[in-house]
């Protein structure tokens, strides 16, 4: 529904919130579901049900209440997907602890940096990242105490005291504005930020995402977990089953057999995968040796993805998917619910209690449909803002600037266009580079490609320059690439700035090109080149 000034609304949604701290709600839900297996880990050959979860979680928070832990101290987590994480989590919750979760990627100068941001009080970490944190800790005016998960480590003294059978959750004072937990933005555009998420944000879009309009997640699902927990996504597909009652069944590394073959091992029935992991599944040559009939929705997040690449998936993998649109700071913005007719391209439609508007990059006005623009969004689960930085995160009307183009049709379905950072300027056209490298993506000769805008030498405007990286066994030249893109594309997006063959693009865990990182590497293999010439 859109209003006479081109403000468009998501479903109204009555549920009320339950008036409870976030850990309370979660402990709740938890223990509906006794001894239904909550978790698998594949890897490490764990299995843990929602009483285990129970009696581990419960034995965290009192072992950190007793340890000192009050409301606000801030826990950095460094795992990728350790079976830790949960209790950790879920017992930080309890006590009114703010959880820090961040990549064991992030080199010494990003740790660094955040941690002075966050100051923890304790910091926990895989054994085999405890060696880089143990640098850090010195420059930290908080001096936490570093403890290891894992076997005969401090951590035992967390997960394995005998917890109490009556334990009540202590009471947190004002939760509902409180600090649940603090995630990192993607770091596409630079350095990473701690985006603070409040119990109440939270709270409000797991109630809409289990609830009968979405319906992402039912107790009889079993969901395939890829993302890592220090992504907004990978965090969501570990609250999301602890409240819905479905099993996660989670996997820290992966090829596309090892997915396929899970999928059918454990019958998974969902699946949440970036655009770029569903189209390598499709594409695996042994993909229909695996029966895949247990599954019957596929999600898709982080980048776009065109309808000729989604009809492709539905019939490799013989599912319904979705694409969806979420940032780390407005969480679940954009998507198709359960029972909506998808359209192929379509990022889908508001979801509830979101309103949003698509203004003009120019004049700032609201535009129509079929119009290009960025996306405002407001929604009760917009997060508070930056950890430790007091700019304003919303413009003075309580708009949230994405920074992404998009565009909606006559039924209010949207479509992402691109970053706006992203675009590239071409005389008087826009490009989308993500289009571009989608048909790149379609060669047979293709297996990764990013195409960037480069200061052309004969007329000053940008002109498109693309790293490729090679399928293995293929010869795929310059040339073909070149020539392939002109026969299908019109002449303002042929790639005049050439093509540059790399053994990597650098992406994010979720599939998002790091493009400024891939300009540095780009310009640094120029300068190189005319330094040997």
């Amino acid at each position: 529904m859109r209003d006479d000034e081109r403000v468009l609304y998501g479903p109204r949604d009555d549920q009320p919130l339950p008036d409870i701290p976030l850990g309370h709600f979660i402990l709740e839900r938890l223990k509906q579901y006794g001894d239904k297996i909550a978790q698998i880990y594949v890897d490490s050959d764990e299995t843990y049900t929602f009483s285990d979860l129970v009696t581990r979680a419960v034995s965290v928070a009192e072992e950190l209440h007793d340890r000192g832990v009050q409301p606000g101290d801030v826990i950095a987590v460094i795992t990728k997907m350790s079976s830790d994480f949960t209790p950790l989590l879920v017992g930080g919750l309890l006590v009114g602890a703010v959880t820090a979760p961040l990549s064991p990627s992030f080199d010494n100068r990003v740790m660094t940096a955040l941690l002075k941001i966050y100051q923890p009080k304790y910091i926990f970490c895989d054994p085999n990242f405890a060696t880089a944190v143990e640098q850090v800790i010195p420059h930290l005016d908080s001096h936490p105490e570093l403890l290891q998960f894992g076997r005969w480590s401090a951590w035992d003294e967390f997960i394995q005291r005998r917890s109490s059978p009556n334990y009540n959750p202590m009471e947190i004072p004002s939760f509902w504005e409180r600090e649940a937990i603090i995630m990192c933005s993607s770091g596409t555009t630079g350095f990473p930020k701690g985006v603070i998420l409040t119990h109440k944000s939270i709270l409000a879009q797991m109630i809409v995402a289990i609830g009968p309009h979405v319906e992402l997640m039912r107790s009889d699902d079993t969901v395939l977990q890829l993302s890592p927990i220090f992504w907004i996504s990978g965090l969501f597909q570990q609250l999301l089953p602890l409240v819905s009652g479905a099993t996660v069944v989670i996997l820290s590394s992966f090829s596309a057999d090892k997915i396929l073959k899970t999928i059918q091992e454990y019958k998974v029935t969902e699946l949440f995968v970036s655009p770029n992991l569903a189209v390598m599944l499709a594409k695996t040559p042994s993909c229909n040796q695996y029966d895949l009939s247990t599954l019957r929705f596929i999600m898709c997040s982080s980048t776009t993805m065109s309808g000729k690449s989604q009809a492709m998936v539905e019939t490799a993998l013989n599912s319904r998917l979705s694409q969806w649109y979420a940032t780390t700071e407005a969480i679940m913005v954009l998507g198709h619910t359960s029972r909506d007719q998808v359209k192929k391209g379509s990022s889908g439609r508001l979801q509830p209690r979101v309103k949003a508007k698509v203004v003009d990059l120019t004049t700032g006005k609201c535009v129509g449909p079929m119009v290009w623009g960025e996306l405002c969004i407001s929604s009760p689960w917009l997060t508070k803002g930056y950890y430790g930085n007091s700019k304003a995160m919303v413009d003075d009307q309580g708009w949230f600037h994405t920074g992404d183009m998009v565009y909606y049709d006559e039924d209010e379905c949207f479509y992402v266009v691109d970053r706006i950072s992203d675009i590239i300027k071409y005389k008087d056209k826009q490009i989308s580079p993500s289009e571009i490298e989608e048909l790149l993506m379609q060669h047979p000769g293709v297996k990764d490609a990013a195409v960037m805008g480069f200061k052309c030498k004969v007329d000053h405007d940008e002109c498109l320059l693309t790293a490729v990286i090679r399928k293995l066994g293929s010869n795929v030249t310059e040339k073909q690439l070149v020539e392939y893109l002109a026969s299908n594309m019109e002449e303002h997006k042929w790639l005049k700035g050439g093509v540059i063959f790399m053994e990597s693009i650098p992406r994010t865990p979720t599939g998002k090109i790091q493009r400024h990182i891939l300009r540095e590497q780009i310009n640094q293999g120029k300068k190189e080149s005319r330094t040997t010439a």
